[in-house]
């Protein structure tokens, strides 16, 4: 589930910032953070990359909207944020058997 930062730099224009802000708030999966003058911080949640790159796209082609800048990403898989630490080396090959003697020396 991608997890995105975004850095949004808005228009000088106050009017349409507010009104931008108003539209960027009402979309689903979309929060915003502690404006700054022009730059409004805002974490995305998607279910995939696909969606991820359409709501960058549509945030970018907003009226009021000058920019859109990546600050964080991240995608992660539900099944493998659930595995345990055991789990992860199993599946890396670090703990089977026939690798046990190599990390040992």
């Amino acid at each position: 589930m991608p997890v995105n930062g975004l850095l949004i730099t808005l228009t000088e224009d106050e009017t349409l910032s507010k009104e931008v802000l108003l539209a960027i708030a009402e979309r689903d999966g979309i929060e915003l953070g502690d404006r700054t003058d022009r730059w409004q911080p805002v974490v995305v949640e998607t279910s995939d990359t696909r969606d991820s790159h359409d709501v960058h796209e549509w945030l970018e082609a907003l009226p009021g909207v000058v920019s859109v800048d990546v600050v964080f990403s991240s995608v992660s898989d539900p099944e493998e944020d659930k595995m345990t630490e055991g789990e992860h080396q199993d599946r890396e090959g670090l703990s089977s058997p026939c690798n046990e003697d190599l990390i040992k020396g």
